[in-house]
């Protein structure tokens, strides 16, 4: 089933031009982690091909009973996302060598010293890898990052529905208050949402890193919810074969999109492949920057 909304029923003039300037940057970003993954790939199957040596041989064959180097490629991604890869290296080698004697013990700095070599080498062939590297840890509360995980997406369905539900709200309330109070509030959405994300994130810290432009197409909803509360949305079901365009009331668009975020954080928590936290910290952002610019945008009549 997909549902998404279409256009804001609204007689508003003007071009949103930062509102597409947003999306054609996404698109393009996400042609080039195609590439790019492509790249990576390549070069993790190259270095796994030829696993010379009989040390790493036999570190692959302790890890995985299979000296063939069958668990290479899953081994070098897992390390790669990794904030320490010494560390990483080492807590795979206690699970799968556990003990505290000293003969295991030696047995595990010579398979580490081989496999951390092995790692080195790898990255100075191996090009970055842009969906990890751009994305948002929340535990670094790294503003470049902050900003470029905005345009980093998983998939073509992940790009595909964030840029869906953004157009009508982002354009709508860039046509609203302008260019610059657009690019104010937008970053304002932008940090504020992973900020949230990173002081949440404070009592979770296996949290996954965020990636997309979700949080921020929450915040312009929460916005358009608060200048245009009794506004209606022209929409779009569709369920197999089944296609319909409707009008909805955006409240009950907005009540839809709340009620998804909060159920999905509670069953899944912080480790849900969605990022519910930052979704919700975005309707918040978005509904209070509402409150604060409405009656400069939207005076009582």
């Amino acid at each position: 089933m997909f549902f998404f909304p279409l256009r804001a029923l609204l007689p508003l003039s003007g071009r949103p031009v930062l509102t597409v300037v947003v999306m054609i940057i996404a698109v393009l970003m996400f042609a080039v982690q195609i590439q790019n993954h492509r790249q990576f790939e390549r070069a993790v199957l190259s270095a796994c091909d030829d696993l010379s040596g009989f040390p790493l041989q036999l570190s692959f064959a302790a890890m995985s009973g299979d000296a063939s180097g069958a668990l290479c490629p899953e081994f070098l991604v897992n390390v790669y996302r990794s904030h320490d890869p010494d560390r990483a290296i080492a807590a795979l080698l206690a699970e799968v060598l556990p003990g505290d004697q000293p003969a295991v013990q030696k047995l595990r700095e010579r398979y580490q010293y081989e496999l951390s070599r092995f790692y080195q080498h790898f990255l100075m062939t191996a090009p970055r890898f842009i969906t990890y590297d751009f994305a948002y840890h929340p535990e670094s509360w790294s503003f470049l990052r902050a900003f470029s995980s905005m345009f980093i997406h998983q998939n073509i369905y992940h790009l595909l529905i964030n840029l869906v539900f953004f157009f009508p709200f982002s354009s709508t309330v860039e046509r609203v208050v302008g260019r610059r109070t657009y690019s104010l509030l937008f970053i304002v959405f932008v940090y504020g949402s992973n900020a949230v994300y990173s002081a949440v994130s404070m009592l979770f810290p296996q949290a996954l890193p965020s990636i997309g432009l979700s949080g921020t197409v929450m915040a312009f909803l929460g916005t358009y919810l608060v200048l245009f509360p009794v506004s209606r949305l022209e929409c779009i079901l569709w369920i197999l074969v089944f296609f319909k365009r409707f009008e909805a009331p955006v409240w009950a668009v907005g009540l839809w999109v709340v009620a998804w975020n909060v159920g999905g954080l509670w069953f899944s928590g912080q480790h849900a492949p969605v990022n519910y936290t930052v979704h919700l910290a975005g309707i918040l952002l978005g509904l209070t920057m509402g409150l604060i610019i409405k009656d400069k945008y939207m005076p009582p009549k």
